[in-house]
């Protein structure tokens, strides 16, 4: 190298370490954006020689963008930065002729190689090749999926939600059913991807992310004919990916093209061809229209170009639930063949085991009155409820790009979505995800997001690029009951909870072997509004691809969770030893209510920066080195108007210093519970100290031994960006801003309402939440190993393994829980004035993940595109995540938070067999095609335009633990799991009986049990869906397509999680199913 060029590499390294430490002075911790890709390869001549300075020109097919570059001393040749999309490139050299490839597809995210070897002869001379796709990857090391744009439309998606499509990725499964509700689930769900948990996924749209900040969903789905492609990266990705350990799902939305086009459709569906649900008594009705609108086209040819999208959903469905009821008997006070029933006035029997009309409490009375009877005589669930909801979604996209020059291109995006939802069942699941609430206690949701991002790509040199990007995303959601105008406190006298509006409808009641009683326990106002900003720049060596960055980010989030406002009672059977009994004259074992308002402003921001090295070493291997430094920032409240559990004082700490607190603190309302300030007790204004070690390295090789073959493996760590706004949110319950107080031991002299929920007869309990005072951001160890063979000019297989092991992952501990016990339990708690409910977020938790993946692909060519996989996998963990799962524990808790180790099982979504295929497919009729070629006119039209799509998804079953619904243990924290005796998968299989209920046997009294978590299999899942598309054209610019989708095409049904809660009517039954078939037609009219 000469002293000139060894001082122009020295120069720039030392901009590129002082740009690295500015951003990590200024910067916030957000991923690395890439929505574009890299197109690389070398120039040789006919020996093999590498020829040096050879021009290589770059020109996009739909929008005529041109790059050029020239070939190194190895005769390396890199274009970055380059849109998604079908190139033409063309090489030039002195003496040799000119070599052109064409049409060569870049995916998102993508690095392809296209080698060339230049034939001798004059350069006006042309060798042309057309078809040739470059699909095996051997530059990169990290494992993923592309979905592109041909699946994106043409696969049948019920519901044409994206996020379905992230499940054909191996090793990427779907949530669990009964996962914690959230209002983001009307954005389609969420996936876990590789053993991690679904809130380590990252979403981002044009490369400015669309997660929530509170629930770490999306907070907003983009329309399918909105979408270019997608990429899900989930192992081993670049350093430029970062903030979470999950899945990274890279979206690319639509842009313009030189070409005018767009298409109109509307896809319907009614209950008219569908199948009857296996619990279902008749089918319920159903209504659904997906409609809408895209276009696209240029502005100034070769210059500018725009597109927009619009899409409608308008959705009526009848839904059928099953509850467990009173039957009539009960409800007027007769337990006979019950009792005895003990009269807690006398402390004996009633006669006849009846309870007098006049003794039943108007409190109980009401909510008799408020739900429907029982089907039948029979306990457990003995009726099925029928109602409506209506689902409402418009959803606007437009971008405009416009390339200033050849080495100057912007670009601007912005979505805007509205939906309403209002829903007869809420989100109120039992332990197995199956919804609870009886008819009478709706719910309605709003959501309305907004998300901006903007680009400029700036061409310093062809080795020397900048991409800019700026983000704005805007949430808004509300959650609340239809019962929101009934003022149920103030009718009955209630004391210790808030007023209207905040604590309106009605109160939880809670009855072991009934299903859940009043209006949903959580009614929630939340807020994002987030601006990223982030520079990347690239770099090219001769044998170096230097990509470095950062980002910024501030967060501002508004949280009010109002939980259990209006009350929460538990009839446990404490005072008449029958928990309905107990419900009926009023005497609850356990009384919860929040009061004052929970509403908290949060602002957060962080920094992160990343360096990554793709070094080729030789012709044949490739090293990608890689670091990225995270510093994330606790929320701090804007008007410090929140606490946190201080153990140390065994009380709470409030933001501020003496003198200097929020008014709104009122210590007085809370006798006896300790408090001190901030600056009292060492505590930072977040009142939980950030992480800043969280160097995350990254390595990884690809080595291709033979032109047909490709070993890629490597290493890295991934850190977790640290507490969500979520996290931040349950700061609000806490003391003395808010109380969430618990009331045991009831006088049995006095029924509700005439005692107070915080007024305490003998024991009463203050409860709070909220983050460890230390607490580091939890970080997965990822590694894989993989081989990859092509198989002629479209088809790859592939055998990988990949594994993973999570460290200090966020899980909930309850601090104040005593040692199991027959003692009295207000002796033993290690805080007397606070609950055993007492909620810390800790770091102590961890997950192993092993799985071996077969995978095969084949590019679109000869009119078909498919891909295959099969996952074996096993994923372990000690807790279910931060957002818990209710198939797992039923408040995230372990069952003795004392013993961690004990709760190592199965994790909630492991599925240990998954095979997925997918395929779209030209059927080869019609003229052009090989077979019915002959045909003309209206006969070609008629077998010409067919398409076959299809998606086949086998799974075996998720794990189930079985829980007991009460305190065994006497440790008041309601986590119990009983003991085993025998083998729970022995069992017959069917819906009345899934598992070996025998397997499970109550411990003493004062003992947690010995059954683990995750020991039941849950039920297989299977399922075909299929597509037919018959594709017309009317003329030369329009086509008319129609569409029919069969979800579920052999009816097979899948059934839900069993019923895991132990000692109660339904264990061991399952009283769900999934979708049925589901039949849906469409019509696309395109231009």
């Amino acid at each position: 190298m000469s002293k000139i060029s060894r001082m122009r590499c020295g120069g720039i390294a030392s901009v590129a370490a002082v740009a690295l430490m500015l951003i990590l002075l200024v910067s916030s911790a957000v991923q690395g954006q890439v929505t574009t890709a890299t197109l690389l390869g070398s120039v040789q001549d006919p020996s093999g020689a590498a020829i040096r300075g050879a021009t290589v020109t770059v020109t996009n097919v739909q929008t005529g963008l041109v790059r050029t570059a020239v070939s190194g001393d190895n005769g390396e040749y890199a274009v970055d930065l380059l849109p998604v999309g079908d190139y033409a490139i063309r090489v030039e050299y002195t003496g040799f002729k000119t070599d052109e490839r064409s049409p060569v597809t870049l995916q998102i995210g993508s690095r392809a190689r296209v080698d060339f070897a230049l034939q001798v002869g004059k350069i006006s001379e042309k060798v042309e090749v057309t078809g040739a796709q470059p699909i095996l990857d051997t530059d990169t090391s990290e494992s993923g999926q592309v979905i592109e744009r041909t699946r994106v439309t043409q696969l049948p998606l019920n519901g044409r939600q994206f996020i379905q499509l992230t499940l054909l990725t191996p090793g990427v499964v779907p949530e669990v059913k009964g996962t914690l509700s959230s209002p983001l689930s009307l954005s389609g769900g969420s996936v876990n991807a590789n053993g991690a948990r679904y809130e380590d996924n990252v979403y981002l749209l044009d490369g400015v992310s669309i997660r929530d900040e509170i629930y770490t969903r999306l907070t907003v789905s983009p329309s399918v004919d909105a979408i270019e492609e997608f990429k899900v990266h989930t192992s081993n990705y670049s350093a430029e990916f970062g903030g979470h350990g999950g899945a990274q799902i890279n979206i690319s939305t639509r842009s313009g093209t030189n070409s005018l086009h767009g298409v109109v459709y509307d896809f319907l569906r009614n209950d008219a061809l569908d199948a009857r649900n296996f619990f279902d008594p008749q089918r319920p009705p159903f209504r659904q229209n997906q409609f809408g609108a895209s276009v696209g086209g240029p502005i100034i040819k070769n210059r500018t170009f725009f597109f927009g999208n619009y899409e409608g959903s308008r959705i009526f469905k009848g839904i059928t639930l099953t509850s467990a009821l009173p039957t009539d008997a009960l409800r007027s006070g007769d337990f006979t063949g019950m009792g005895p029933i003990i009269d807690p006035m006398t402390g004996l029997p009633f006669p006849n085991d009846m309870i007098p009309a006049g003794r039943i409490v108007p409190f109980a009375q009401a909510y008799l009155n408020k739900i429907p009877h029982a089907m039948t005589a029979a306990l457990g669930r003995n009726f099925a409820g029928f109602g409506n909801r209506n689902f409402d979604l418009n959803q606007f996209t437009a971008r405009v790009d416009h390339s200033i020059r050849e080495s100057d291109q912007i670009f601007g995006r912005f979505i805007f979505s509205n939906v309403n939802d209002t829903e007869p069942f809420p989100a109120t699941v039992d332990p197995s995800g199956n919804p609870l609430s009886p008819p009478g206690f709706g719910q309605t949701t709003f959501q309305k997001s907004r998300n901006l991002a903007a680009g400029y790509t700036h061409i310093f040199s062809p080795n020397l690029l900048n991409e800019f990007r700026f983000g704005y995303s805007f949430l808004d959601v509300g959650q609340h009951s239809q019962n929101s105008n009934v003022d149920f406190v103030t009718q009955f006298g209630f004391m210790g909870t808030n007023p209207p509006p905040l604590g309106a409808g009605f109160p939880s009641i809670v009855i072991p072997g009934f299903s859940t009683l009043g209006d949903p326990t959580t009614q929630l106002f939340v807020g994002n509004n987030v601006f990223t900003f982030s520079d990347n720049m690239v770099k090219n060596f001769t044998r170096h691809s230097l990509k470095f960055g950062g980002s910024y980010k501030k967060s501002y989030v508004r949280t009010e969770f109002v939980f259990n406002s209006a009350g929460q009672f538990k009839f446990l059977g404490v005072f008449t030893q029958n928990p309905f009994a107990d419900f009926l004259l009023g005497f609850p074992a356990v009384a919860t209510a929040l009061t004052g308002d929970p509403l908290l402003h949060g602002i957060g921001y962080g920094v992160g920066a990343y360096l990554q090295d793709d070094w080729r070493v030789t012709s044949r291997l490739t090293l990608n080195l890689g670091v990225r430094y995270d510093i994330n920032s606790p929320f701090r409240e804007r008007d410090n108007k929140f606490a946190n559990f201080a153990p140390e004082i065994g009380g709470f700490v409030i933001a501020g210093s003496p003198g200097h607190i929020n008014p709104a603190a009122n210590p007085g309302r809370f006798p006896g519970v300790p408090f001190q300030t901030a600056r009292e007790l060492g505590y930072p204004d977040a009142l939980t100290n950030g992480d800043y070690n969280n160097f995350a390295p990254r390595v990884g090789f690809a080595y291709s031994p033979f032109p047909t073959v490709a070993v890629r493996g490597g290493f890295g760590i991934f850190f977790d960006t640290g507490l969500s706004g979520g996290r931040f949110g349950i700061l609000g319950f806490n003391p003395p801003f808010t109380g969430l107080g618990v009331a045991l031991n009831f006088n049995p002299a006095t029924p509700i309402p005439a005692q107070t929920l915080l007024v305490t007869p003998s024991f009463n309990a203050v409860l709070g939440q909220g983050p460890a005072k230390n607490f580091p951001n939890g970080y997965l160890e990822e590694w894989n190993l993989s081989v990859e063979k092509q198989l002629g000019s479209s088809f790859v297989v592939e055998a990988a393994y990949i594994g993973s092991r999570g460290i200090k992952l966020d899980g909930t501990l309850l601090p104040n829980q005593p040692t199991a016990s027959a003692a009295p339990l207000s002796g033993r708690v290690q805080f007397p004035v606070l609950g055993v409910d007492l909620e810390i977020a800790s770091a102590a938790f961890d997950s192993w993940y092993h799985g071996l993946i077969l995978r095969g692909e084949k590019r679109y060519s000869h009119g078909l595109v498919f891909s295959g996989n099969y996952t074996f996998s096993k994923s372990l963990d000690t807790n279910g995540g931060s957002l818990s799962n209710f198939s797992d524990q039923s408040n995230g808790a372990p069952q003795f938070s004392g013993n961690i180790a004990a709760e190592k099982g199965r994790s909630s979504f492991d599925a240990r067999h998954r095979f997925v295929f997918n395929a779209v497919y030209d059927l080869p009729f019609g003229r052009g095609k090989a077979y019915l070629n002959n045909y003309s006119g209206f006969a070609d039209k008629v077998v010409s335009g067919w398409q076959l799509n299809t998606i086949i998804v086998m799974q075996s079953g998720r794990p189930v633990t079985a829980t007991i619904p009460f305190d065994q243990s006497n440790t008041g924290a309601n986590t119990d799991r009983p003991n085993l005796i025998g083998n729970p998968n022995s069992g017959p299989r069917t819906p009345n009986q899934w598992f070996n209920t025998g397997a499970f046997q109550l411990q003493p009294f004062g003992t947690f049990g010995n059954a683990g978590r995750g020991i039941i299999n849950g039920p297989p899942y299977k399922t075909v869906d299929l597509g037919i598309a018959k594709i017309t054209p009317v003329n030369e610019r329009l086509g008319l397509e129609f569409r029919a989708e069969f979800f579920n095409l052999f009816n097979h049904t899948n059934f839900d999680l069993p019923d895991r809660q132990f000692n109660t009517p339904g264990f061991g039954q399952i009283f769900s199913a999934n979708d049925p078939r589901e039949i849906q037609f469409a019509l696309k009219l395109r231009f």
